[in-house]
């Protein structure tokens, strides 16, 4: 699947009764923001076992009277809660509590990782899966290349070709359904290696070596 080859208008059509929505709500409250609403502790009321995911996906709450998303992060990784204040933040304020880091953004949907960038010390383990590798010259870049697979199996169709100069993975959020689509494929535009962008109303990231779009969504 090359991402100049998706159907962004057929698999974004079910989205526009969700913008009418949304206009609606802008004219009759104001401005509303949209963010992520979850806990992975199965005691809380909100409990997503996905919660706790790097590119979390899922359940959002709006409000015309909140001002930004927030991720806290537990430092023993014993917890993430993901959700909204009323207070007016700096984007990407990182507010340091002692056993946890909570970070804030401004924007719709944008409290998805895990405040990546309050721990520049930080790696993130990567997915067991099949191993990524470097295409051999005259060869091209394999990529995963299915719709609607949220994680990859050893059964996940590929496709190779020298036009591929990145692989990618894309996540489209519905709010009102609360579920997401996964795309993965091959792009023939080179891209930064481990670049994640919203493109297109979905959430992309690229990577550049063989099999390398394996990771969960």
């Amino acid at each position: 699947i090359s991402l100049s080859q998706v159907p962004w208008s057929q698999i974004l059509e079910d989205s526009v009764m969700h913008q009418l929505l949304l206009l609606l709500t802008l004219v009759q409250g104001g401005l509303s923001l949209s963010c992520f609403y979850c806990s992975d502790n199965e005691e809380d009321f909100n409990y997503d076992s996905g919660c706790g995911l790097n590119g979390y996906f899922g359940v959002t709450d709006s409000s015309n009277t909140h001002h930004s998303c927030y991720v806290t992060v537990w430092n023993d990784g014993s917890k993430v809660i993901r959700a909204m204040t009323g207070a007016t933040t700096e984007d990407g304020l990182c507010d340091d509590l002692g056993d946890r880091m909570a970070c804030y953004c401004n924007t719709d949907d944008c409290n998805y990782d895990l405040c990546d960038h309050c721990f520049p010390d930080r790696t993130t383990p990567k997915p067991t899966g099949p191993p990524a590798s470097t295409p051999a010259p005259g060869t091209g870049l394999e990529c995963y290349a299915c719709l609607g697979c949220g994680t990859v199996t050893e059964d996940t169709p590929t496709a190779v070709s020298q036009d591929y100069q990145s692989c990618y993975t894309s996540v489209i959020a519905d709010s009102v359904t609360r579920e997401h689509l996964v795309l993965r494929g091959g792009d023939e535009v080179p891209h930064v290696d481990g670049d994640c962008r919203h493109e297109y109303g979905a959430f992309i990231c690229y990577c550049s070596t063989n099999l390398c779009n394996q990771e969960p969504a």
